[in-house]
């Protein structure tokens, strides 16, 4: 309900008489004292100062009038109270009375809500819906409030509060600081999380040439900073010494281990780095390319610290030349964790296998130089049964005395082998003290350590003690057509063990050759079937325990 006009001094009187519940009055005037028609809700008090006195809130139009509440409270001003409701008479004095007050503290205090709170038919700002800025003193509605808090208001700025957009997740990864409707953007957490952890704003693929990566990020940095981190997707592999230059900021080296130029293959075409700025270049994160495998890194630890070899004398192990050159060395370690043994590595010199063997043995220990004793003048490669290569290959005092299988002593060899053809020729090569085992697979009248192959074409690792017994392990996956790298490791008294291409294929513990028998190389085959047991072999080489 609407507050009633209050009209200072004004005072009437009823044109007729109404009941106790009449709900229309009619007054004898019709204008204010101005002289205007009486018009809206009014608070009128009939039979003032009588036992009869009543209030009333009233609408009127001219002298006629609409009674909305009869007897209304003189406390609270709301209210309709039936003992405060009377007959009036024709006569019976009429006033505006000020009780709308009350109606407007009780509005103030919050006991009531106000009418109107869109402000319709609130005459007294009406038409100051749309101040000028420069007023100060004006009311608007809310529409204007709306309008003027998020059209009007500043953009923010770094120094200013004010209207702010959100920025879409690409605007974000653009480094976009301005949206469409021309506010500042800020990022949603959301966004910047998945940000960095998809390294959004650090990550470029390089389109630089060999060993001049560059890359363009978005939004591009202004300068170097120290601890400054970045993310390449190199396009070559490097040469050499490389640089970075990141959106053009300049040119600037990559190093490892600190402070070293990068070497030939240390980043890998299409290969993922992570580099640093320390404020003069960057420092490549993480492993090179040509790092050592750990395995690698475990046998130089074992070797370096198990002997007093230097880093410059293993440069020139051998032959006086350049250990970072490519070649060969004409000697081999053994495989096994055997480094507080010592041992001499030597092949046997030959100029070709189907033509001559030069056997060289070792005349002192204590020198341990090795002097030719013999030389067999025929090697045939074919179908030819039991070549044993050598007589007492192995001899360790100036008096010549053969290495003997009962010696304890390890003896390793190995050299690379191929089988001409299949069939049911048995062969055998490795080490032996006689011939027989080299056409017989499992033959046990000699002692033996060698690969034997039956009348099927199976392989096996053998070992014999001559007189006593034989034991045959079988050996799979090899094709002995093709070339292969066999390698028998007899490690005295203890076992044999059988390498194939540098794997494991079997270990032999049980008859052991033991005897006081000389310790020889040989290849042979049964010869019983033709060709098909051509054979052919590389020099052997071999590590004997001194």
């Amino acid at each position: 309900m609407a507050i009633p006009i209050v009209l200072a001094n004004f005072s009437t009187t009823l044109a007729s008489g109404i009941g106790s519940t009449a709900s229309s009055l009619t007054l004898s005037r019709s204008t204010d004292d101005d002289g205007s028609t009486l018009s809206g809700v009014f608070y009128l008090t009939v039979d003032e100062g009588t036992a009869s006195e009543e209030h009333m809130i009233v609408t009127l139009v001219g002298s006629a009038g609409t009674i909305s509440t009869r007897g209304v409270s003189r406390v609270d001003g709301v209210t309709s109270k039936t003992a405060n409701k009377f007959a009036h008479s024709r006569g019976a004095s009429v006033k505006i009375t000020n009780l709308a007050l009350l109606r407007v503290i009780r509005r103030l205090n919050g006991a009531e809500a106000f009418d109107s709170v869109d402000l319709t038919g609130v005459n007294s700002i009406s038409g100051l819906a749309t101040p000028t800025s420069g007023e100060t003193t004006k009311a608007c509605n809310i529409a204007y409030a709306n309008a003027l808090a998020i059209a009007g208001a500043p953009d923010a700025t770094e120094s200013v509060k004010g209207i702010v957009e959100l920025a879409t997740y690409a605007e974000a990864l653009a480094g976009t600081d301005t949206g469409s409707t021309g506010a500042s953007l800020v990022v949603k957490p959301s966004y910047l999380a998945k940000l960095i952890q998809n390294s959004g704003w650090n990550y470029g693929v390089d389109a630089g040439a060999v060993d001049d990566y560059a890359i363009t990020l978005t939004p591009a940095p202004t300068a170097y900073a120290t601890g400054q981190g970045f993310v390449v997707k190199v396009n070559t592999a490097n040469t050499g010494a490389a640089t970075l230059n990141v959106n053009g900021l300049g040119v600037k080296a990559i190093k490892k281990n600190h402070d070293q130029d990068l070497e030939d293959g240390d980043v890998e075409a299409a290969s993922y780095i992570s580099v640093i700025y320390d404020g003069t270049n960057f420092e490549l994160v993480g492993q090179q390319a040509t790092m050592p495998t750990t395995a690698i890194l475990s046998e130089m630890s074992l070797f370096f610290g198990a002997t007093d070899i230097t880093g410059a004398e293993a440069e020139t192990l051998t032959n006086g030349s350049n250990a970072d050159l490519l070649h060969s060395h004409p000697m081999f370690m053994g495989v096994g964790a055997r480094l507080p043994k010592t041992y001499l590595n030597f092949n046997l010199p030959y100029d070709d296998i189907s033509t001559g063997l030069n056997i060289w043995v070792i005349s002192a220990c204590t020198t341990t130089t090795l002097t030719k004793t013999a030389s067999v003048t025929s090697i045939p490669i074919g179908d030819n049964p039991n070549y044993l290569i050598s007589a007492n290959i192995f001899q360790f005092t100036s008096g010549g005395a053969a290495l003997m299988f009962n010696s304890g002593k390890d003896v390793f060899a190995e050299f690379a082998h191929r089988r001409g053809g299949t069939g049911s020729e048995q062969m055998g090569f490795g080490l032996t003290s006689g011939a027989a085992v080299l056409s017989d697979y499992d033959d046990q009248t000699v002692d033996a350590a060698c690969f034997t192959v039956d009348a099927a074409g199976a392989l096996y690792g053998h070992t014999s003690s001559a007189g006593v017994g034989h034991t045959e392990t079988p050996i799979t996956g090899v094709t002995l057509t093709n070339w292969n790298v066999f390698r028998i490791e007899f490690n005295g008294g203890t076992d044999v063990k059988f390498y194939v291409n540098g794997v494991l294929k079997a270990t032999n513990n049980t008859n052991l050759p033991a005897g006081a028998t000389a310790i020889k190389i040989g290849y042979g085959g049964s010869g019983n079937t033709g060709n098909n047991g051509d054979y052919t072999s590389t020099v052997p080489s071999f590590a004997v325990e001194i």
